[in-house]
């Protein structure tokens, strides 16, 4: 019943938020992928690869260069708390749901495997209208292919963000968009507690001022340092520990 309700209230606003996101949809501002480099190497000592994969968070949008997205900070953030070489490699596309990320960027993946393999994906798919069915399938499938890429590596799974806070997003677009964004961040809780090899991490974002670029969707590049600096501090006692 708990699940039930935000379902039902989802799709009755459904008309509603249609119109709303046809709006957005001409009138949004859209920013394009951090310039610069997508792969690199931070550090010095034994290497520890990093791969990113994933939509516009891992391409970085609403940081003007690549060395300023999270990829790369994530990587500087590692080498300096473990004192390793990291070499990094981010392949992320805007817009991008997990089918595609699965279908387009998965084959793509650099032929060495990593040792982390961070994953951003769901707002594209909450945006979409997919069925929590749908999603639950392609977590699934997106992270069994991962798995047999870099057997060895921790994947660190990014929730969904709390979309309810979107500065760009109007009422009730907003309120029932991040209903459904909370609904599908449970099903990642969920489906990544039952694999060892995942970490979950909650996406959490201050809304006050700076905390979100100036699309109003995106982290800011001072949001993308301190979501990093978390991510290296949750991976130490896993990556130490194996």
């Amino acid at each position: 019943m708990r699940q039930l309700i935000p379902r039902l209230l989802f799709w009755l606003a459904l008309p509603v938020i249609a119109i709303q996101g046809t709006w957005l949809k001409f009138r949004a501002p859209r920013f394009p992928p951090a310039a610069g480099p997508v792969s690199g190497s931070t550090g010095q000592g034994a290497v520890l690869r990093l791969h990113a994969i994933g939509d516009s968070i891992v391409a970085g949008v609403g940081a003007a260069t690549t060395m300023e997205a999270l990829p790369a900070l994530l990587a500087t953030a590692l080498a300096n708390k473990f004192g390793r070489q990291v070499r990094w490699n981010a392949s992320g596309q805007s817009g991008a749901r997990s089918e595609r990320i699965l279908t387009e960027l998965v084959p793509q993946l650099p032929e060495a495997p990593a040792d982390v393999v961070f994953i951003s994906t769901g707002v594209n798919d909450v945006t979409g209208l997919k069925s929590t069915r749908h999603w639950r399938r392609q977590l699934n499938a997106l992270w069994d292919a991962l798995h047999k890429y870099s057997p060895d590596a921790v994947l660190l799974i990014a929730g969904l963000p709390p979309m309810h806070i979107f500065p760009l997003l109007p009422q009730p677009l907003r309120a029932v968009i991040g209903m459904r964004a909370r609904t599908f961040d449970a099903i990642v809780a969920e489906l990544a507690g039952q694999r060892e090899y995942c970490l979950f991490v909650p996406t959490r974002f201050d809304p006050g001022a700076g905390k979100f670029s100036d699309d109003g969707y995106h982290p800011s590049e001072a949001s993308y340092r301190v979501w990093a600096e978390k991510l290296a501090d949750l991976l130490e006692s896993r990556l130490n520990s194996r």
